[in-house]
């Protein structure tokens, strides 16, 4: 009977643990992920900033510094206003070479008001180039109204749908910068580093597959492209491909800001079943600044755990709970893992105060008085673990089990009737065959031995 109720244990343990894992791994994924759409997103409009200065250098190439302050010289020496399109495109050029973006629009307007070259495509092209300098003077709105005059004109000039995709996703318009995405990747075919920039908008409106598309162009040019491209095919459950990624990104560089790579190689090995390894990782990106390390401590105590390394496992268990603490995150969940490593372990007292910690947090975290009567029974303490396992039955926590198991210990105190009785009911349940079969043979052994008295 013993055995039965340690492998019954163990059984239960195990269930628990895995339930947790999968919270624990998932949970940790989106933070990892939710961080990184974060950052990305401030990165957006410095991005397109640098692309819609880019659009404006045609206005100012040609405009070397000794021609820019002879260009100057000449403007002061006339001390008049401009009137044809040529006088608004050489005031442009010039504002925007001096970075004096706020007079380059009123120039560029100038230059639009003016055109007459009768060409739909070249109008267009002075259209972006407006927006472009609204982009720079932060005035997106605008930006996306000449972006959108610009379209009218000329529907093939690729620049409108990827500077206006941009545009949309910093007002919050998702679905309209997904379309322009889409539109610019069918006329452009895609530069990388544009495409990095596209995978990141991809990634943001929660499109991880055509963002790894998009990533995968990218490391063309751009080794950091392999760990965005890992981050997707996380998302997307490709975990090989991702763990590949990570590992040729390494072959170039040893950089790893706050622990990401580490992170998402340990999340990777994890699902290989390689959790020795992921182990290391997780520990790895909290020495790399890891912004969670409570996350990462536990990955790598649940790696210990499965990998039967119960002393690694609380080691890792304990400090998860002491960066919980600093930063004030619940550690009930913890404690009872770090309780269930205890358990397992053999160090009963230890486990029980895992599990009571954990129970004083949070009063109504299932099985935890399970788990107490489990301590008590292990420490013989039979009185106290079957008024835990009364209440534990009150919770509907484990149910079948624990009628087994105080069946047990009412035998241990000597309450032959009430163990029949419990005996009984596991039978009248028949949820757990094993248990059920078990519950037979005990109540057969305890007629037995009446029938000899």
């Amino acid at each position: 009977m013993d055995n039965a109720e340690s492998r019954y244990e163990n059984r239960i343990g195990l269930r628990l643990l895995a339930l947790v894992l999968a919270v624990i791994i998932f949970f940790n994924l989106f933070l990892t992920i939710e961080a990184q759409i974060r950052f990305s997103e401030r990165q957006f409009v410095g991005k397109v900033a640098e692309y819609a200065a880019s659009v404006t250098e045609d206005n100012t190439k040609y405009l070397s510094k000794g021609n820019l302050d002879r260009a100057w010289d000449v403007l002061k020496t006339l001390i008049r206003k401009p009137r044809t399109y040529d006088d608004y495109d050489l005031y442009a050029s010039i504002a925007i070479a001096r970075e004096d973006y706020g007079n380059a629009v009123q120039y560029m307007q100038g230059c639009i008001d003016n055109y007459d070259g009768g060409s739909d495509k070249e109008l267009a092209v002075l259209y972006l180039r407006q927006a472009s300098l609204f982009v720079l003077t932060e005035e997106y709105e605008k930006a996306v109204k000449y972006l959108d005059k610009a379209e009218e004109l000329d529907e093939s000039l690729s620049a409108t749908y990827f500077m206006r995709a941009e545009m949309r996703m910093v007002l919050g318009d998702m679905e309209g910068a997904t379309e322009d995405v889409n539109r610019y990747i069918e006329l452009d075919g895609g530069d990388p580093v544009i495409m990095a920039s596209l995978g990141q908008l991809y990634e943001s409106t929660g499109d991880p597959a055509r963002a790894a598309e998009c990533y995968a162009m990218a490391t063309e040019t751009d080794v950091h492209a392999y760990v965005d491209r890992a981050r997707c095919l996380i998302m997307t459950e490709d975990f090989d491909k991702a763990k590949r990624c990570l590992e040729i990104f390494r072959g170039y560089s040893s950089e790893d800001r706050g622990g990401e790579v580490s992170a998402m190689l340990g999340v990777c090995l994890m699902n290989a079943e390689e959790y020795q390894e992921a182990a290391k990782e997780f520990r790895t990106a909290v020495e790399h600044g890891y912004a969670t390390p409570h996350l990462m401590h536990e990955q790598a105590m649940m790696c210990s755990y499965i990998a039967g390394d119960y002393e690694t496992a609380i080691k890792d268990g304990l400090k998860a709970v002491e960066t919980k603490k600093a930063t004030g995150e619940a550690i009930a969940s913890t404690e009872i893992i770090i309780g269930l490593c205890n358990l397992v372990n053999g160090q009963y007292a230890e486990a029980e105060a895992n599990f009571q910690a954990a129970l004083d947090e949070d009063p109504d975290l299932a099985d935890t008085k399970y788990y107490l009567a489990l301590c008590a029974m292990s420490l013989e303490e039979y009185d106290r673990a079957a008024s835990l396992y009364t209440e534990s039955i009150s919770r509907n926590e484990d149910v079948t089990a624990s009628l087994y198991n105080r069946a047990v210990c009412r035998l241990n105190l000597d309450d032959v009737d009430g163990a029949k009785e419990d005996f009984t009911a596991v039978i009248e349940r028949n949820d757990d065959s094993e248990l059920t079969v078990q519950a037979q043979e005990a109540l057969e052994a305890l007629s037995e031995i009446n029938e000899s008295d």
